[in-house]
């Protein structure tokens, strides 16, 4: 197991960079460590020397926090010895799968799924009558919430998360705000607020599901236990039942950071320490059935009310992260194949599907064999599909899918990917509602709101406002997939809308300026709902992969 080891503390430095923010561990260097350690591996040097190097490293090359840099490695390096089998890669196979390196090879691998019944005749959408019933669904996400935030605490205090006591005070800028810092995860006070105005905006318009994707524990993943795992989400769904009660169904999926460590969700049975309880905390809203999946494999399907069902995925096994995928990346919890065999039940019944998850299946965070597979899987449903939640990326933005018939592209589905509620890495606090027809289930606006995290530490107590309506904002006549694809030819050519678009995609946070190879990744991230669609775009937009303009994953 000494070589997934490796991979497993290349993996270690690829999260210090990514919660850092920066680029610190350039492809170069990532190589060069992997051949050092490989040749630690051939002199037979210990598992102990081997993590004693990578920690030097850390703290030589990152400039990081001593403490950080061995809380981090001590944490990973117990789990990695666990895998079973040597991963057999090269260096540059091994950095490109962190995402350091450009991706040894784009092209997607030559899978298929099997479906059990061929795809019915496409029967295109219709948009719904304004005049008709409408429900209301609430999307929130990645709110890492930090309990032990403390106002006037260091923003900047060296370590990937500050404004906590241990870091001491500060003044101006660098102090902690009352309401939260860009540069913290996000405090209490303000998750309280942000409660209160949803509950307020329910009492108008009405909330009838929530979903809530994921990622609740706050960044200091060097610093964290099972137990704070389990914990965070406990804290959050106490929250949300306060607010909602007994009445109104949420349906929640695991992000990335609900893993210990961070990113790794071992296949099953490997993960029941999380598994377990948290079914427990959603025992409410989930039946038998969606808790035996969920304690299984984290993934659940329910039918709240007939003709509708919600499908919440564990997209922590298609998560480049997690380098248990590097010994059996393809579908190792058997969800894929659950998922067909749900979809084709819906389809059978004549149901309308909701999906949701954490990471989104064009994100580079999603290896490309798995995110292929789903492509594939959301083409033959897309008729039923009427929606997908996801988030992890902290920003406002979506995927469109795409399919190709004599010779036609045609887009056939859509993800949304929704703002943070956390203010890290420059963000303001973000939440969304989707209105559907109730009936047809088809979706026909989208409403985000957020709070200006600046003025609300000047003027003492944060307010909150409507930042825009999707049809209203881009000028859309509907929101079918088509309209979406049509939105993203106005975005090649109009800068004016396209700025618009960033601003929003930033929910108006401090970073709202995109130039360049940035707009380049952007508009391929939208029209690339497939990871190795994505990277393909890229290199066909003349982009270099390890260009400082493209997408930094969050973790």
């Amino acid at each position: 197991a000494r070589f997934a080891l490796i991979l497993a503390l290349c993996a270690v430095a690829a999260v210090v960079a990514t919660v850092l923010g920066a680029p610190v561990l350039t492809c170069d260097k990532c190589k060069v460590g992997v051949v050092t350690l490989r040749l630690m591996i051939e002199k037979n040097a210990s598992i102990s020397e081997i993590e004693q190097v990578i920690t030097a490293l850390c703290i030589a090359d990152k400039k990081e926090d001593a403490n950080v840099c061995k809380g981090i490695v001590a944490e990973f390096g117990p789990v990695a010895i666990d895998v079973i089998g040597d991963v057999v890669l090269n260096e540059a196979e091994i950095c490109g799968a962190m995402g350091v390196c450009p991706p040894v090879n784009i092209t997607p691998p030559p899978t298929n799924m099997t479906f059990p019944k061929p795809k019915p005749p496409h029967v295109p959408p219709t948009p719904p009558s304004p005049t008709t019933p409408k429900k209301v669904i609430l999307h929130i996400s990645d709110v890492h919430l930090d309990p032990l935030y403390v106002a006037g605490m260091s923003a900047h205090c060296g370590e990937p998360l500050c404004c906590r006591a241990s870091n001491g005070k500060a003044n101006g800028t660098d102090a902690a705000g009352p309401w939260g810092h860009y540069n913290c995860d996000l405090n209490t006070p303000m998750w309280k607020s942000m409660l209160s105005h949803i509950q307020a905006v329910s009492n108008t318009t009405g909330i009838d599901y929530v979903v809530w994707t994921g990622d609740n524990p706050p960044h200091d993943v060097w610093n964290q236990t099972k137990e704070g795992q389990i914990s965070a989400t406990q804290y959050v769904t106490d929250s949300l039942k306060a607010v909602f009660g007994k009445n109104t169904p949420i349906y929640g999926a695991l992000g990335n950071h609900e893993g210990y460590p961070v990113n790794i969700f071992a296949p099953p049975p490997g993960t029941e320490w999380l598994y377990m309880p948290v079914s427990q905390q959603w025992a409410q809203w989930l039946p038998e059935e969606a808790r035996l999946t969920f304690e299984f494999g984290g993934y659940y399907t329910v039918s709240p009310e007939k003709g509708l069902r919600f499908i919440s995925l564990n997209m922590n096994y298609c998560n480049s992260g997690n380098f248990w995928l590097y010994v059996n990346e393809n579908d190792p919890a058997g969800e894929l194949e659950w998922m067909v065999k749900v979809l084709q039940q819906a389809e059978d019944n004549k149901e309308k599907v909701f999906i949701l998850g954490h990471i989104p299946p064009g994100n580079t965070d999603c290896l490309q064999d798995w995110s292929n597979l789903f492509h594939q899987i959301v083409n033959r449903y897309e008729d039923i599909i009427m929606g997908q939640f996801y988030g992890h990326t902290h920003d406002d933005s979506f995927e469109v899918f795409y399919t190709t018939e004599n010779s036609v592209k045609r887009a056939t589905n859509l993800a949304f990917v929704a703002p943070s509620v956390t203010t890290y890495q420059n963000k303001n606090p973000s939440y969304r509602l989707y209105t559907y027809d109730a009936a047809s289930k088809v979706i026909s606006d989208v409403d985000t709101y957020h709070v200006n995290l600046t003025d609300a530490n000047l003027n003492g107590t944060p307010n909150w406002i409507h930042t825009y309506n999707t049809r209203q904002a881009y000028g859309m006549p509907d929101l079918l997939p088509a309209s979406w694809d049509a939105l993203i030819t106005k975005l090649e050519t109009n800068s004016t809308l396209f700025d618009l678009y960033y601003r929003l995609h930033t929910s108006y946070g401090p970073d709202s300026t995109c130039t360049g190879g940035c707009v380049k990744d952007e508009l391929c991230g939208l029209k690339s709902a497939a990871s190795s669609l994505y990277m393909q775009c890229m290199q066909d937009s003349g982009v270099e992969l390890d260009s400082p303009d493209i997408r930094k994953p969050k973790c």
